[in-house]
């Protein structure tokens, strides 16, 4: 993506200035996101001092509210994910946003005002992105709100984890169940993940 190579191409000059003139070695940069990692935290805070400067001579600037020192035990929120040096978890605002998305998707389906092939790839990005985490129950837990029903499912109250562990057959994510007699028209659901099925 374009945004990719510029942030590279802009920021280039701030990996050198972090690495050899203010020599850290601990640093890790993806686009406009990066960690720099020290034992001594007044170290840390001279170096935030000094790396905004830099910036400011080339027009950029830190987000206050993102700009902090802390210690890795509480873990560093870094490139969507919270983490730590065992584990990375998805922060739970991500979590909160996305099922809101789903409530809106799942309302919006029953009143057809989108179709199943706007919300599937909606379904797979997040999947992708959550499936990079230690998240498996996680996963597990928030697809079994993924029933998606045309006309009155809004007004039905979801049983979608026992509707979903009770299939007999799970299929792969990128292939929608196909219909079977006595189920409602218009239907969709996410299959559970054959990794993620077995009890």
């Amino acid at each position: 993506l374009t945004s990719q190579w510029f942030a590279n191409w802009m920021l280039n000059g701030l990996d050198h200035f972090i690495t050899s003139e203010l020599g850290f070695g601990s640093y890790v940069r993806y686009c406009d996101d990066f960690i720099v990692l020290h034992d001594d935290a007044e170290a840390l805070k001279q170096a935030a001092l000094r790396i905004e400067t830099f910036l400011e001579t080339r027009r950029l600037r830190l987000h206050e509210t993102k700009r902090s020192v802390r210690p890795v035990h509480r873990g560093v929120r870094f490139v969507g994910y919270r983490l730590w040096a065992t584990h990375r978890i998805l922060p739970k605002q991500n979590v909160r946003d996305f099922r809101r998305r789903v409530r809106w998707m799942r309302s919006a389906y029953a009143e057809r005002r989108i179709g199943w092939e706007q919300i599937k790839p909606r379904l797979d990005s997040w999947l992708g992105h959550a499936r990079q985490a230690n998240s498996e129950h996680l996963i597990r837990r928030i697809s079994a709100e993924w029933v998606f029903l045309r006309g009155e499912a809004k007004n039905v109250a979801c049983p979608a984890r026992r509707f979903v562990e009770q299939q007999p057959a799970q299929l792969p994510l990128r292939q929608p169940e196909q219909e079977r007699a006595g189920q409602p028209e218009q239907q969709h659901r996410v299959p559970g993940l054959p990794a993620l099925s077995r009890a």
